[in-house]
């Protein structure tokens, strides 16, 4: 729990660059905060390498679900013909 909020701290602060509609600031944060929670799970709980990957993206992948319209939208509008 402790590796995921200090990985959300860049969501919360950067927050505004994605409400402003910066291109793909938030696909930017979702990979800063699994890459952030990877590390966390692998030094602060002392994880294996593999385990702390899943938990990074399966946390991702959560976050990603819930917040798709606000984090992925403006990239598939962006990336669309």
């Amino acid at each position: 729990m402790k590796s995921a909020v200090y990985a959300l701290s860049p969501f919360i602060l950067f927050s505004w660059a994605v409400l402003l509609e910066i291109p793909f600031a938030g696909l930017l944060l979702l990979v800063c905060f699994c890459l952030m929670t990877y590390f966390g799970v692998w030094a602060f709980h002392e994880k294996s390498k593999d385990r702390a990957a899943f938990v990074a993206l399966a946390t991702g992948a959560v976050l990603a679900f819930y917040l798709h319209r606000w984090l992925l939208d403006p990239v598939l509008i962006l990336l669309s013909p």
